[in-house]
Parts: structure tokens; sequence; C-alpha cells
């Protein structure tokens, strides 16, 4: 057997003697494979209990999956994270505000030659607006950034198919993507640039040697299995 089939993989299939029994005949002929031809079988042998028929790119799906992604937009954690960034921002501005009437104020000493106080009210108006973008601008743009992310992130979850993590936006903004109106040429390196993340996060997935990360998706679809049966 050759170094290729030498893996952890390898080990957990001969673990299962019904399983290897299934696929030692088969596994001369597995090596020869190339890897697109090892993708289609990949694809087969899911697709046998885990098919999923939205996977078309159909308009139809489209709408039903933006409203899932409606329903995360303003979910409660969504709104909260809204809430907090709006009260971060407000103080912010009340800060900024209080800073603008000082400014007002020592510009009014200076023009009566009270230079000193109003040299000093002109520092803290400066101070304000350094503490005011230092605690309360940057926090609000940091939770603007973490609903952000954790709605993009949510939104992956929901897709359960290559064409929901394109419509909730996974494979928007790489470095192909181009703004309307696009060229034949630019369609088709935009194509290619989504086929090769599709690839690597699909290699990613599937890089799991000790099923760490794989095994409670197995044992829920067992669980469904069974009650099914």
């Amino acid at each position: 057997m050759s170094k290729t089939m030498e893996n952890e993989y390898l080990n957990h299939i001969k673990e299962d003697p019904v399983l290897y029994e299934a696929v030692a005949s088969c596994l001369p002929a597995l090596e020869k494979m190339t890897p697109n031809q090892v993708e289609k079988l990949v694809f087969f042998l899911k697709s046998m209990h885990t098919y999923y028929p939205k996977s078309e790119n159909h308009t139809e799906f489209y709408d039903e999956f933006a409203e899932k992604l409606e329903r995360i937009k303003f979910s409660e954690e969504q709104i909260l994270l809204q809430r907090r960034m709006s009260i971060s921002a407000i103080k912010a501005m009340l800060i900024c505000v209080c800073s603008g009437l000082l400014l007002a104020i020592s510009l009014a000493l200076f023009l009566s030659d009270e230079r000193g106080y109003g040299t000093l009210l002109l520092f803290l108006s400066v101070a304000c607006v350094f503490y005011a973008d230092a605690k309360f601008w940057k926090q609000s743009v940091l939770i603007s950034k973490e609903q952000d992310r954790r709605y993009f992130l949510a939104s992956i979850r929901e897709a359960k198919a290559c064409n929901e993590l394109d419509w909730a936006g996974l494979f928007a903004f790489n470095q192909a993507s181009k703004a309307n109106p696009r060229s034949a040429e630019e369609i088709k390196s935009h194509e290619y640039k989504v086929g090769e993340i599709t690839a690597k996060l699909r290699a990613a997935l599937y890089n799991d040697e000790c099923f760490q990360y794989s095994q409670a998706g197995f044992d829920v679809v067992e669980n469904v299995r069974s009650k099914i049966e």
C-alpha cells in the first residue's frame, strides 16, 4: 500500500471491520484516482444520506434563505449588540458636546483677557475629545465589528450548501470580485476564485484526523437515522 493511504483516516477505517471489508478490495483503485475523481466519489457517498435538494441555485430558494438571514439580522443577540453600540456612540457624542461648550467658554475667556482659565478649559476641551474617542468611539466601533462578525458567522452556520454559503456572503469581496457590469473574463475569473476558495474550505473541513470536530456531527446523523428506521 502506498504512503498516500498510510494515514490516520485509514486506521479509523480498519477499526470498523464492516467498513474495512467493504472498501479493502477497492483501495488499490482508490489510490489511482485523481483529486477530481475523489471529490466526485465523496459527493456521491455524502449524498446517500445527507443530500440537500436546495443546493440547486434557484431564486425560489434564495428568497427562502434570505428570510432566514433576516431572522438572524433582527435576532435578540443582534439587537442587543446594536443597542450597546448606540449607547457607546451617544456617550461619545455627549462628551464631545461638553467639549464644544468648554471650547466656547475658553474662547470667551481669551477674549476677556482671562487667559489662564481659558487655557485650562481649552486643555479640558481637548482632553474630553481624546477621552470620548479612546473610551466610547472605539468601543462603539469594536461592538459594531463584533455584531457584523456574529451575524456573518451565524449566517454561515445557517447554510447547508455552497449556494447558501454564497448567498450568506462567504465568497464576497474576494480578490477577483468586481463591481457590475463585468466582462465575461471577469466573471470567469470570479468563478475560478470561488472554486479555489471552496476547495480550500472543503479540504480544511475534511482535515480532522482524530475527528475532534466531526464526531458530534456523526452522532447527530446516526441519531436521525435511528429515529427514521
